[in-house]
């Protein structure tokens, strides 16, 4: 009888140690992923700032469909044209974006981020200006690589608390 339960709680033992291993790893694996999705961001943003479509067209994925905070609904194809020409001259000049309140979650190859973005900009007469917006965007991760599947933008108004806070 000792010998059973003995050997019982070597197994249980064993079980827990070898689960929490497997729970180890899967975290380490989780938090590598959201620092490439959150690296994958600043990419993308930099790209945006620079007009560089040759990076955009590495980081969206084929299918990428964004619904923007002005109400637009842009694909890959769309998005690429938009930035393989200068951008028009009475357009004003976008310099930075910050990224706060970043959150990103893994699901397996599938990661859903959301921040709060604000992009910092001249307008055409010089002035400066920012435009904040609550995205959460949906990212792929194929043959090791990841990629911006899908976006969605909601513009902020001044007035509304961040995330951590609780809406009144």
């Amino acid at each position: 009888m000792k010998k059973t339960i003995l050997l019982i709680a070597l197994l249980f033992a064993t079980t827990l140690f070898a689960f929490g291993q497997k729970t180890d790893q899967q975290t380490m694996k989780a938090d590598k992923d959201a620092q490439q999705v959150t690296a994958l961001t600043k990419s993308y943003l930099d790209a945006v700032i620079k007009r560089d479509a040759a990076a955009i067209d590495r980081i969206l994925a084929d299918d990428y469909m964004e619904f923007s905070h002005f109400g637009g609904i842009y694909s890959k194809s769309r998005i690429l044209d938009q930035y393989k020409s200068p951008a028009p001259a009475d357009d004003g000049k976008l310099e930075s974006f910050d990224v706060t309140e970043q959150k990103v979650r893994i699901y397996d190859n599938t990661a859903v981020s959301t921040a709060r973005i604000t992009a910092h900009f001249k307008t055409k007469d010089g002035k400066p200006g920012t435009d904040a917006t609550y995205y959460t965007v949906v990212s792929v991760k194929k043959n090791g690589q990841w990629r911006m599947v899908s976006a969605h933008g909601n513009r902020i108004a001044e007035e509304m608390p961040k995330m951590t806070e609780t809406p009144k």
